[in-house]
């Protein structure tokens, strides 16, 4: 089922007697029969240069060969739909009319006006439509009623051959380059098929660079729709639908329809570093607005934008998004429901938390499924994570130099593209994850985001970065991301984390949980009740003599990670002491450094019967 506009006269003044009638009709009456033309005839007969990109044989040839059964929306100028139907005839030419020759007999479903407030149809008479579902909704909107026709309307669809493709053959068609400020004008504040458009003078009135090639675009005509600074990413493909022409309120300009919303990320790097393109005009000299391509160079970019739409579509088909809720996950982390809201409202008034606790409690765990349950579904694409140490770097982290090719340029780290992909989705959460956070030299690894990650500075705040360009816009970190980090409390080896960040996070105690859940994990892989509760008998009292310890304490406790990480692959007694003897006995004898009887000692006790 296709879905088609219609323009039933100029302003739908004809409207009226098409619905009566119960037809949708076309003018072109010095045109005989359509179906005795050929593209290349309907060309000479219309004076048309190039037929593989008029506006005129397209609108012709898809009103002739539109299925029965397609659906035809009814539009009064670019922004209102006056009514719906279905196509129930093949075309015919009805000679005995007096004007609108050309008919396709439909079955009006609706009658009624709906404003959509922008401009939503393109400026012809009969073409394909991306919006159907945005109109239906709307229409459901008006009104419930019109709910069940769609559904029935649905319901019965059929299998029918695609809308007819013109042949493009004649090399004429041209592709451009359209550089868009995300300040003023953002790709994705708009629509699959909304029909847009872009003034050829600035805003002080003077011609933009390179003016000429606004006066060369023409219908068909395909661009490349690239946001600059910040963001320097392709956001969308567009097709020219109006060349040149006058806006009562906009002025000269050219319309586009939006036909393709790019949501993986292609950056200015990344183009800069695609081989064929080092010659392109707009890296060349990127000041101004439109730019030419060649056809080579439009090919290149749009193979690029489709292998990363293919890698990110197989990557979330692996991931096997599904909608997420903590409460009725059944591989849940043991924290109660009352931790689980504390923590989240930390995060949402805080923007900044740490989760810190002894070994073995599930801090990245807890993390992961903290970011699930506020996103609503197990979206590991807005999830990113690293580990700090010793050797992180302000390099590693946001950005810094680094060797390319023959020469060194200035990369970005993973905090920093992380930063861009949630600031051009903002309708979306995204979570960074910083295991281990305490084990790196923080000050040096966050320098000026110090302070960009404060709560009130989000997305407000910017600054330039030690290594940014000097084209580059300050950087800032987006209102939509959150930072949860993970300190082991056990870890001697660490510095005091610094006050100056300690001030910027909450940080949040996990504990050891041998509860109701522990048990109920452990009876779900085969282990008996009595063994169970023997292993929380011998842990809890081990930790009770950890925590009354004078240089140890409730930081360096037993989690009970270490036994749910553990599935049983052999009889539960050998099962647990091979967790002693390699996890835990090691910490212990870390513990007790100094006193290694101590340490044998609790060794024992846990392996005894």
């Amino acid at each position: 089922m296709d879905y088609w506009k219609f323009a039933p006269g100029e302003n739908g003044n004809h409207w009226d007697d098409f619905y009566n009638e119960g037809i949708m009709a076309m003018g072109w009456d010095n045109l005989d029969n359509f179906n005795n033309y050929t593209t290349e005839e309907l060309a000479d007969v219309l004076n048309v240069t190039n037929s593989s990109t008029s506006n005129y044989i397209s609108n012709i040839e898809n009103f002739r060969d539109a299925s029965i059964g397609d659906v035809v929306i009814a539009n009064k100028g670019r922004s209102k739909c006056l009514g719906i139907g279905v196509i129930e005839g093949e075309y015919i030419f009805d000679g005995k009319r007096t004007e609108f020759k050309h008919v396709r007999k439909i079955k009006w479903l609706i009658n009624e006006l709906i404003d959509f407030e922008k401009p939503i149809f393109r400026p012809d008479t009969f073409s394909p439509t991306l919006k159907w579902e945005y109109i239906k909704e709307k229409y459901i909107t008006a009104k419930s009623s019109y709910e069940r026709l769609f559904s029935n309307l649905e319901a019965e669809k059929v299998v029918l051959p695609p809308a007819k493709v013109l042949p493009n053959d004649s090399g004429a068609q041209n592709y451009w380059w359209l550089n868009a400020n995300p300040k003023i004008w953002r790709v994705d504040s708009f629509e699959l098929g909304d029909i847009q458009s872009y003034t050829s003078h600035n805003a002080k009135g003077n011609k933009r660079r390179v003016y000429k090639y606004f006066e060369k675009v023409k219908p068909g005509d395909l661009v490349i729709g690239y946001e600059s600074t910040p963001v320097k990413q392709i956001k969308g493909i567009f097709e020219i639908t109006e060349e040149l022409h006058y806006d009562d309120s906009e002025g000269e300009t050219i319309s586009f329809e939006i036909k393709e919303l790019i949501k993986s990320t292609i950056t200015w790097d990344d183009l800069k570093e695609t081989k064929g393109l080092e010659n392109c005009e707009v890296f060349v000299n990127n000041q101004g607005s439109l730019f030419k391509l060649t056809s080579e160079e439009f090919e290149i970019i749009r193979d690029l934008i489709d292998e990363r739409n293919i890698i990110d579509e197989k990557e979330k088909a692996e991931l096997n998004i599904k909608e997420y809720s903590f409460f009725s996950d059944k591989d849940k982390p043991f924290i109660e429901e009352s931790e689980l809201i504390d923590i989240i409202d930390s995060l949402e008034a805080k923007k900044n938390v740490v989760l810190q606790g002894p070994p073995g409690v599930g801090k990245t765990f807890v993390a992961k499924k903290i970011a699930y349950e506020m996103m609503k579904k197990n979206d590991d694409t807005k999830i990113e994570m690293v580990q700090f140490h010793q050797s992180y770097s302000y390099e590693d982290f946001i950005q810094g130099i680094r060797p390319s090719d023959e020469s060194f340029k200035v990369k970005s780290g993973i905090f920093y593209n992380f930063c861009r992909n949630a600031e051009s989705d903002p309708e979306n959460k995204y979570f960074f994850i910083i295991d281990e956070i305490n084990r790196g030299n923080l000050s040096k690894i966050f320098g000026e985001l110090m302070m960009l990650i404060e709560t009130d500075k989000r997305g407000k705040y910017k600054v330039h970065l030690t290594y940014s360009e000097k084209d580059d816009s300050p950087f800032s970190v987006p209102a939509n991301l959150y930072l949860i980090g993970t300190m082991n409390t056990a870890d001697r080896s660490l510095a005091i984390v610094d006050y100056a960040l300690r001030r910027r996070f909450r940080f949040i105690p996990l504990k050891p949980k041998f509860n109701g859940k522990f048990v109920e994990l452990l009876s779900s892989q085969g282990f008996s009740n009595d063994f169970i509760h023997g292993i929380i008998a011998k842990i809890s009292s081990l930790n009770d003599k950890i925590e009354s310890d004078k240089n140890l304490g409730k930081g360096f406790q037993i989690g009970h990670s270490f036994f749910c990480a553990n599935k049983k692959s052999k009889p539960e007694k050998e099962w647990f002491e091979d967790i002693v003897k390699y996890e835990i006995a090691p910490l212990l004898e870390e513990y007790w450094f100094d006193d290694i009887e101590k340490s044998q000692t609790e060794v024992k006790l846990l392996l005894s019967e």
